[in-house]
C-alpha cells in the first residue's frame, strides 16, 4: 500500500538524495578548509591574523553557547561586548 503511493517517485528520491549527499560533501570540505585557515591564523605570528582569529573564536563561542540569555540579540550583544571590551548593561523593563 505505501509502496504503491511512491510509484513514479523513485527517480526523484534518488536524485534528491544525490543532491543532499553533494551538499554534505561541499559543507564538509568548507568546514575543514575554514578550520585549517582559522588554526593557521591563531598560530600565526602575524598580529592582524591572530587578532581576527581570536575575535572570530569569541563570536562563535558566544553565539553558540546556550546559557547566554536564549535569544540571538542577547548573544550578539555579549559577543560585541567581549570583542570591544565594553560591559553589557541590561535595562530592566517592567
Amino acid at each position: 500500500m505505501a509502496v504503491e503511493a511512491l510509484t513514479g517517485w523513485w527517480d526523484d528520491f534518488f536524485w534528491g538524495s544525490l543532491v543532499v549527499i553533494g551538499i554534505f560533501f561541499v559543507a564538509l570540505i568548507l568546514t575543514v578548509l575554514f578550520g585549517l585557515i582559522g588554526a593557521a591564523a591563531k598560530l600565526s605570528n602575524n598580529r592582524a591574523a591572530n587578532t581576527i582569529a581570536k575575535g572570530y573564536t569569541v563570536v562563535c563561542v558566544l553565539l553558540t553557547r546556550g546559557e547566554a540569555g536564549g535569544d540571538p540579540e542577547t548573544r550578539a550583544g555579549e559577543a560585541l561586548a567581549a570583542l570591544t571590551g565594553l560591559g553589557v548593561q541590561r535595562a530592566n523593563i517592567h
